[in-house]
């Protein structure tokens, strides 16, 4: 999975993914030049050697405010239920960030139906990158909820990741029945697209446009709820069956020993009365 190999070689990066990545001392592809505008300073996805580049088979939704551990820890945990190969399409390394954070001559925003629109379209999957169940920054950013509207009403498959220690928090919540099930969706139904917010202010207005210029943003927010609601229905689901297994698999090793127990106490009657 490339985007965890990288952030794996520079695991002693700032905890900050900007600056370990772009404003550092030794930023990567400093001193190359850029396919695209032929500057020097180019994107990451052009650093890479053209032997590990694939056709993306996943668009990452997340947010610049996760940290390198953060977004190392969820590829880790997603990469450990992964069948085949898996590239990601993440904006902030296909993007030359030598525009947009260290010159700041462009915009993420820039090309938005281009950018974000088709490529998701094209790779028909979608990985959503959240910090934590518990008010995750995801739904605080006008980026993604905007990202998980388009997907939703495109009906675009859509997963969702969490770091190890957030997703084991989730799964104790969920174990403590209706009441931890009730805290977990009441945190992740607090969507307000109106005031969510983005790095770059013309970011967030070129979004916020788009939503106001299109279905509103009670319409956005009520969407996205349903789809988070969606995900943790099935979580409950898939917990209540790995419960089911475990129960199984207890019964039956309890079954074994009883049985085993049973054969051992019939072997020493005989000894008796044979003896």
């Amino acid at each position: 999975m490339l985007v965890s190999t990288f952030t794996l070689r520079h695991a002693k990066a700032p905890q900050d993914m900007k600056t370990g990545f772009w404003l550092s001392e030794d930023p990567i592809g400093e001193d190359i030049i850029c396919p695209r505008d032929g500057r020097p300073g180019c994107a990451l996805v052009d650093w890479i050697p053209r032997r590990e580049r694939r056709e993306q088979t996943h668009f990452m939704s997340w947010t610049w405010k996760y940290s390198l551990q953060q977004v190392r820890s969820a590829l880790e945990t997603f990469q450990e239920n992964l069948v085949g190969p898996c590239y990601f399409f993440m904006c902030f390394f296909a993007n030359n960030q030598y525009r947009i954070l260290v010159e700041e001559s462009s915009s993420g925003s820039d090309h938005l139906e281009e950018v974000f629109q088709t490529n998701l379209k094209r790779i028909g999957r979608m990985v959503a990158m959240l910090d934590t169940w518990d008010q995750p920054t995801y739904l605080t950013r006008v980026w993604t909820v905007y990202e998980q509207f388009v997907a939703s009403t495109i009906q675009i498959e859509v997963e969702f990741i969490m770091p190890k220690k957030a997703s084991d928090r989730m799964q104790r919540q969920i174990a403590q029945g209706p009441d931890g099930i009730d805290e977990v969706i009441k945190s992740l139904s607090q969507v307000d697209s109106k005031q969510a917010r983005a790095w770059k202010m013309e970011d967030e207005i070129k979004v916020k446009s788009l939503i106001q210029d299109s279905v509103g943003f009670e319409h956005v927010d009520a969407h996205v709820t349903n789809v988070m609601i969606a995900w943790i229905g099935g979580v409950v689901e898939q917990t209540c069956r790995e419960f089911a297994r475990l129960l199984d698999r207890a019964r039956g090793e309890q079954a074994f020993r009883k049985t085993d127990h049973c054969q051992a106490t019939g072997d020493q009657r005989g000894k008796q009365i044979s003896l």
